[in-house]
């Protein structure tokens, strides 16, 4: 299963838009499979991007309580900005195509710098 990056925005915008802090229900993302949702999840979580209470039950991940972090909105915050997101994955497709997620949220940060700072 391929991380898609595009995923982790949606449910970080999906969880700044929620009226209270804590997150619990479900989420408005057309077209996704709950296994890929989870999956995406508990990559969100191990990278510090959200937290919450995750746990198993009938061999289904079950989550509650979810939670951006202060990395999530740093993330976000970068993420939010259509130029900056658009550039930060077309450099990465110009230099090959697979970043880890750490090189990415560092070129994510650095075109949001260009764009501010040139």
């Amino acid at each position: 299963m391929k991380r898609d990056l595009n995923l982790f925005k949606d449910i970080l915008i999906n969880l700044e838009n929620h009226p209270k802090s804590e997150f619990i229900g479900k989420f408005n993302l057309d077209g996704i499979d709950k296994e890929f949702l989870d999956h995406h999840l508990e990559l969100m979580r191990d990278a510090y991007l959200i937290k919450g209470e995750f746990f198993y039950a009938d061999n289904r991940l079950t989550w509650s309580s979810l939670k951006i972090t202060n990395d999530g909105y740093d993330f976000l915050e970068n993420a939010k900005n259509d130029k900056v997101w658009k550039r930060a994955l077309e450099v990465v497709k110009e230099k090959g195509g697979n970043v880890s997620l750490e090189v990415f949220k560092e070129i994510l940060k650095q075109s949001a710098k260009i764009m501010f700072f040139g």
